[in-house]
């Protein structure tokens, strides 16, 4: 059983477009940006989002597999395992070989990829009070007060991962 959608967190290629969505404003998004056969939708913990808004919204079912079938849904961590798969990697640390230990990353959790791409350690042993571990408390919380909370987060920074990304993909030249 999904959870109860919160929030949402959302941006485009462009710098600076990272924005919190409150509960209406997280659904107006996704239900136009799912509808939209032209934009593709990245984000982590991916399946686990399109479930919580399946489950906000049953209307969305049909759209959500159409966005699956020619590919405009996209998990970062399923693609970080497939990488480390093809290189031999799956499951180890690339630096020493080690094998890793389910909660250590070998199942690509959004804390691997932002220490691995970014250098930040936001694993829940490091911060267990993390707001990215949380959001359910924030459900009462003005969208306003829910950022302060957020930046004051000193995981946020490395947390982009976890961002739903939008874009579209550049247009198709004629043959």
């Amino acid at each position: 059983m999904a959870p109860p959608l919160v929030c949402g967190s959302v941006a485009t290629r462009d710098l600076g477009s990272e924005r919190l969505l409150d509960k209406a404003q997280a659904r107006h998004f996704f239900s136009n940006t799912i509808a939209d056969p032209d934009v593709h939708l990245v984000g982590a913990n991916f399946a686990y989002d399109l479930g919580v808004m399946a489950a906000d919204n049953p209307r969305l079912i049909a759209l959500i597999f159409e966005a699956l079938d020619p590919g405009r849904l996209h998990c970062v961590q399923i693609r970080e395992a497939l990488i480390d798969i093809a290189k031999g990697l799956h499951g180890v640390d690339p630096t020493t070989g080690r094998k890793l230990k389910n909660d250590e990353g070998a199942r690509c959790p959004l804390a691997l990829l932002v220490k691995r791409h970014f250098g930040l350690d936001i694993s829940e042993k490091r911060n267990p009070e993390a707001w990215r571990l949380r959001f359910g408390e924030l459900d009462a919380v003005p969208i306003d007060n829910r950022g302060c909370a957020l930046a004051n987060d000193s995981v946020t920074v490395g947390d982009s991962l976890g961002r739903l990304f939008v874009w579209a993909p550049p247009a198709k030249r004629a043959a």
